[in-house]
């Protein structure tokens, strides 16, 4: 099979690193790819965010509660050094997630510290992210009247489309902003902003998909009263985040590699589903999907071939 280049990131001490593996085997993935400091700065970004979304997430927390954790949270990302604020929060927790997302609760502290060790454009972009995130997940919750069955926040495709953006499209725009910092000033144009933003949304309705029935068991569902449309919308999304790829100079592999990484597993995701097989893809055919994806990085002809082929894989 050869080997599989994953860099090493056992000499990355601390608690981003140790947390990243156990909340998203993607990114565990891909962050590693990326340069420092912006693997830092992008490990950092991606478990904040994803506090939020455990917050979200968790069950058995009632809904004044749920804001109540949602404010402290982010107050305590533009204040980061409120240590009181910080054991409110704690204090407050009172949802049920798995073990590795309560030890990310539990650790929140600690990523806030490191957060509150970055340069400051660093964290300007990260709060401006979660400003926008948090609100709208808000929106999604508070709309949602429980009843018979699991709550749907998303009964049709524009408000599914609309709740991507809230959890996914605000990341796009943030990692775009990040990356920008280290590209040539004419790189960041609003129509790269506007393709990071549809990547983000074509990543996340592949997830809605995978986690369906996931989501089902804990009381929620986010596919819309015609899922049979999904896949296609995921596709026309992820034709953006391919033209993204492209536009990151060949001079940055490591931002291409982290990008091509997340679109092509996509695609290997969505095709499964598409056969009714599990979403997650097996380990072997990863590793495979890994290093053919690495050996097109430093060709947009090659990386454009390897992006048709997933994407024909693809039924629909």
């Amino acid at each position: 099979m050869g080997s599989l280049l994953i860099p090493d990131s056992s000499d990355r001490a601390g608690v981003t690193w140790e947390l990243l593996p156990h909340v998203s085997r993607t990114f565990a993935l891909t962050i590693p790819v990326l340069n420092p400091p912006l693997c830092d700065h992008v490990a950092v970004a991606y478990l904040l965010c994803r506090i939020a979304d455990t917050i979200e997430d968790a069950e058995d927390i009632p809904v004044h509660t749920r804001r109540e954790l949602f404010d402290m949270f982010r107050e305590l990302v533009h204040r980061p050094g409120e240590i009181g604020l910080q054991k409110r929060f704690l204090s407050a927790w009172c949802g049920r997630v798995d073990a590795f997302h309560g030890e990310l609760i539990q650790k929140s502290g600690e990523v806030i510290e490191t957060y509150a060790r970055l340069p400051d454009h660093v964290q300007a972009a990260i709060a401006g992210c979660l400003d926008e995130m948090i609100p709208g997940m808000l929106v999604f919750l508070e709309t949602c009247a429980p009843g018979e069955g699991p709550l749907r926040p998303c009964r049709t495709v524009g408000t599914l489309e609309q709740y991507c953006h809230v959890v996914a499209g605000t990341v796009g725009l943030l990692l775009t902003r990040l990356f920008a910092t280290e590209l040539p000033r004419s790189w960041a144009t609003p129509q790269r902003f506007e393709e990071g933003r549809r990547f983000g949304l074509g990543l996340q309705i592949t997830n809605v998909l995978k986690d369906a029935d996931g989501d089902r068991r804990r009381g929620v569902s986010y596919l819309p009263d015609a899922p049979d449309t999904l896949i296609p919308l995921a596709l026309f999304h992820l034709d953006q985040g391919h033209a993204y790829t492209l536009s990151i100079p060949s001079t940055r592999p490591d931002m291409r590699l982290f990008c091509v990484w997340a679109c092509h597993l996509a695609l290997a995701t969505l095709a499964r589903l598409a056969h009714s097989e599990p979403g997650k893809v097996p380990r072997g055919d990863l590793y495979v999907l890994l290093e053919r994806s690495r050996a097109a990085i430093g060709s947009d002809a090659a990386l454009t071939e390897r992006y048709r082929s997933l994407r024909e894989s693809v039924p629909g």
